[in-house]
């Protein structure tokens, strides 16, 4: 879903994770040491959706 996204750097950075797929993108911003904001666009998320459907889904 596009939006605004601030995500804890932990949880980013664990390649298991919910949000590892945020490795991909450039942050926005940091808050502090610990969290990465990110800002989806519309494109992005179309991007990151045609990605995950080609192959990460699958090989979960």
């Amino acid at each position: 879903m596009p939006g605004w996204y601030a995500v804890d750097r932990e949880s980013i950075l664990r390649q298991s994770g919910d949000y590892a797929y945020l490795n991909q993108l450039e942050p926005a911003d940091w808050a502090g040491y610990g969290f990465v904001i990110f800002d989806v666009t519309e494109e992005v998320a179309q991007r990151l959706e045609r990605e995950w459907n080609e192959g990460g889904a699958e090989d979960e």
